[in-house]
């Protein structure tokens, strides 16, 4: 132990198997795990520890030997599997999934369906995007325009819900929150691709 960390407290067991589940599945920290990842910053040890648990939970659980909701406690609300919609481009070619946990009232408000006559109808050449429509309402669609990859909402459908949208793209995420389109009367999500190859998650906000 370096110098540096003989006088720090140290993340317990509980909180490194947490921030390890969190990661390996992709999922929004917590304040509380924000703050455990801050403390790895200044903290070596404990940083070396975070590293030995990632390696160690992702090659058994790849195996099949273990799954990951071990290393939590299943009355911890933050750990609850909050994936709407998943989303993934490869080569370009959008592939689009509802979260399969879901209930089946929720699946089928968040299913969203190849639609190439979509494009059409409004006047647009569907060989210039790729569009899916939710199999609700109409308004609410996620489609790839150019390099614009846009996620509408209808309000009267999804007004009730905080969402945000994880995107993922070169080993790099960032977090889009779902803003009001007064002109469409929607909520809204666009984001500018760069690579060919990129994944987009569609989960309701951590409280």
């Amino acid at each position: 132990m370096s110098g540096g960390d003989r006088d720090m407290e140290h993340l317990t067991q509980e909180q490194i198997n947490k921030l390890t589940y969190f990661y390996l599945n992709r999922k929004i920290l917590s304040d509380d795990l924000l703050e455990a990842k801050k403390h790895m910053v200044q903290c070596s040890s404990c940083y070396e520890e975070f590293c030995v648990s990632i390696v160690e939970a992702h090659e058994l659980a790849k195996k099949g030997l273990i799954d990951l909701k071990i290393l939590v406690n299943d009355n911890d609300d933050t750990v609850r599997d909050n994936t709407l919609v998943r989303m993934n481009s490869v080569a370009g070619k959008l592939q689009v999934a509802v979260n399969r946990m879901l209930d089946h009232t929720k699946a089928n408000l968040w299913s969203f369906v190849p639609e190439p006559q979509f494009a059409a109808a409004r006047g647009q050449n569907s060989n210039d995007m790729q569009i899916f429509v939710n199999q609700i309402s109409e308004y609410s669609f996620i489609s790839l325009q150019g390099d614009n990859l846009i996620v509408r909402l209808d309000v009267e459908y999804f007004k009730n819900g905080k969402y945000e949208a994880v995107y993922y793209e070169n080993g790099k995420e960032k977090i889009y929150p779902f803003l009001y389109n007064e002109v469409e009367e929607c909520l809204e999500v666009v984001i500018k691709v760069k690579d060919s190859d990129y994944e987009l998650i569609i989960r309701e906000c951590v409280l």
